[in-house]
C-alpha cells in the first residue's frame, strides 16, 4: 500500500505515515531477498542454496539498493518534492567533522561490546548452539562489503531515516519524540533484537546531529566510519579479536576493559565537541506542501439609497386616520 500523500499545509510524514513507510519499506526488503534467493536457486540447480547466500554483500547491493530506492521514491511521491532537491546534502559547520567520526569511533567500540554481551546471554538461555555468526562475512567479498557497509547502506538509510521521516516528524511532533520515534523504527527494520539494539542507539544518535544540523551530512559521515570499523575488522584479525568479533567459538571473547573504556571516551569527547560546536540551525521549511490561498470573503452589496433621501430614522408625519 503506498504512502497517503500529505495534504496541503501538512508536512509528511507524521507518526502514523512514518510507521506505514517503514512497514512498506520492511516489506519491500523482505520481497526483493526472496527475489534474490530464487534466482540464486534457479543459477545454482543444485539444491543446496540457502539463505545465507542472500547475505554475500553482492547480492545484499542490489537488494538494499532495490528495496530502499523504491521506499524513497514513495515517500517523494507523497511529498511532491523534487528528487534533485531532496537529495542535496545542506551545509553544515566544518568543526563539527571531527567531533563526528570521534563519536562514531567510540560508539562503534561501546555497541560491539553491547552486541557481545547480547550475544552471550542468548548462549546461556538458549545453548551456545543458538549462537550464530554474522549475517554479513566482510572477509569474504571485502570490495562489495566496503560499498554496502559505506556507500550504500548510509545513503539509503540516512536520507529514509533522517532525511525524510525525521524531517517530516520534527514538523509534527515535538523534537524528543521526533528523534525517539525515527530511532525505534531504524531499528525495527534491521529486523533482529541485535541490531535494533544497535539501530536505536545510533538512530537517536543521528536523529540528534540531524536535528541540530538539518542536514543528512553528520549522519552519512557517522554512519560510515561506523560500519568502517566492521569492515576494517574483518580484514585485520587481530582488529577483530580486539572487538570480540570471534564470533566462530563460544564463549565469547569479549573486549579488554582498556579498550572499551577508550570507546567510552571517545563517544563522550566527540559528544561533547559535538554540542559545544553545533549551534542551533533554523529548519528549511521551503519544501512543505503550501496550503491554498483561502477565498476572499463575499461583502454584501452596500444599500442603495435614492437622491434626496437621507438614511436615519422616518421623521415624516404619519398620515392622518380618516
Amino acid at each position: 500500500m503506498p504512502p497517503r500523500p500529505a495534504t496541503p499545509g501538512r508536512p509528511y510524514p507524521n507518526i502514523g505515515q512514518a510507521i506505514l513507510l517503514v512497514v512498506v519499506a520492511a516489506a519491500l526488503q523482505a520481497a526483493t531477498g526472496a527475489t534474490a534467493y530464487a534466482i540464486v536457486a534457479v543459477a545454482r540447480d543444485d539444491g543446496q542454496t540457502t539463505m545465507s547466500v542472500v547475505f554475500n554483500p553482492w547480492i545484499l547491493l542490489p537488494v538494499v539498493g532495490v528495496a530502499g530506492g523504491l521506499a524513497l521514491a514513495l515517500g517523494l511521491r507523497a511529498t511532491h518534492e523534487p528528487a534533485r532537491r531532496f537529495f542535496r546534502v545542506h551545509p553544515f559547520s566544518p568543526r563539527l567533522i571531527p567531533a563526528v567520526i570521534i563519536g562514531s569511533l567510540g560508539l562503534a567500540v561501546i555497541l560491539h561490546e553491547i552486541d557481545n554481551g547480547i550475544l552471550e546471554l542468548v548462549g546461556r538461555l538458549a545453548g551456545p548452539d543458538k549462537v550464530v555468526p554474522d549475517l554479513i562475512d566482510v572477509a569474504v567479498a571485502p570490495v562489495g562489503a566496503a560499498l554496502l557497509l559505506m556507500l550504500a547502506g548510509p545513503l539509503i538509510e540516512e536520507y529514509l531515516f533522517r532525511g525524510m521521516i525525521l524531517r517530516g516528524l520534527l514538523e509534527n511532533t515535538g523534537r524528543f519524540t521526533a528523534i525517539v520515534v525515527s530511532a525505534v523504527l531504524f531499528g525495527f527494520i534491521h529486523g533482529n533484537l541485535r541490531q535494533f539494539v544497535i539501530g536505536v542507539t545510533l538512530g537517536a544518535t543521528f536523529g540528534w546531529w540531524y536535528e541540530r544540523t538539518r542536514s543528512v551530512g553528520p549522519g552519512l559521515l557517522g554512519h560510515a566510519v561506523f560500519n568502517s570499523v566492521t569492515w576494517v575488522a574483518g580484514q585485520l584479525p587481530a582488529w577483530g579479536l580486539a572487538l570480540g568479533l570471534r564470533r566462530d567459538k563460544y564463549p565469547l571473547v569479549h573486549e579488554p576493559w582498556g579498550f572499551l573504556l577508550g570507546g567510552v571516551v571517545l563517544a563522550a569527547v566527540g559528544f561533547w565537541d559535538f554540542a559545544r560546536h553545533a549551534s542551533a540551525v533554523a529548519p528549511d521549511r521551503s519544501w512543505l506542501p503550501v496550503a491554498p490561498p483561502e477565498p476572499p470573503l463575499l461583502e454584501p452589496p452596500p444599500l442603495l439609497i435614492a437622491p434626496g433621501d437621507q438614511a436615519g430614522p422616518d421623521t415624516r408625519a404619519a398620515a392622518p386616520v380618516s
